[in-house]
């Protein structure tokens, strides 16, 4: 096997947004205003590929938890 063929990129994405999907997928009660609404769309283009493996890290109001 060659070296890369097969393995998948690793990428973990920091950074601060909030979308309405992602909002409802948090459970959050009191709505925050969509903010880089590009992040969203670049996690939904990320999911189709299926040799990227994404992880994304975002602080994010009103949970107190990792989810």
């Amino acid at each position: 096997m060659e070296s890369g063929i097969g393995k998948k990129l690793k990428v973990v994405w920091i950074c601060h947004f909030t979308y309405e999907q992602i909002q409802a997928k948090l459970g959050i009660k009191k709505y925050i205003q969509e903010f880089s609404p590009w992040i969203y769309a670049g996690i939904e283009e990320a999911k189709k590929r299926e040799d990227i493996e994404l992880h994304v890290i975002s602080p994010h109001l009103w949970i107190s938890r990792i989810k």
